[in-house]
């Protein structure tokens, strides 16, 4: 005895519906598992992707932090060797002499007028005439 009311599928007279049924039940599973097969393929190639990118990155902060390092450690035996003809009470500023002296483009060359042994022109001071027309109302309070 089944628990299941009416007749089953397995005892009807014909079959060939019932293995249809299953025939296409079957093929609609194995399309969802060919899908899900490829979301999975295509995710792992992205996470090798991206593997492969960030490797790539690390090995070029690597190769540039040890880059810097030696440049560090090089710089550090030019000052333990001793100060340099060059600088000014062993700063790390490299002096030099100008060329020549001469007036550059200098926008506020004009306002130098006392370096070129001249004086500026002084103006007359006075006060303005102002006429007042009228006056408005005021708040008194």
């Amino acid at each position: 005895m089944t628990p299941f009311l009416g007749p089953q599928p397995w005892e009807a007279p014909d079959p060939l519906p019932v293995m249809r049924r299953e025939l296409k039940l079957l093929l609609i599973e194995m399309n969802l598992l060919r899908i899900e097969v490829e979301q999975s393929r295509s995710i792992r190639e992205e996470a090798q992707a991206r593997e492969a990118f960030f490797s790539a990155s690390v090995k070029q902060l690597t190769e540039g932090r040890d880059k810097w390092r030696r440049e560090a450690e090089r710089l550090r035996d030019l000052i333990e060797q001793g100060p340099c003809l060059y600088r000014k009470l062993d700063s790390a500023i490299m002096m030099m002499k100008s060329a020549e002296d001469r007036p550059r483009c200098d926008a506020a060359y004009v306002l130098d007028g006392a370096m070129d042994r001249s004086v500026f022109a002084k103006r007359p001071m006075s006060p303005r005439l102002i006429i007042i027309s009228g006056i408005l109302r005021q708040n008194p309070a």
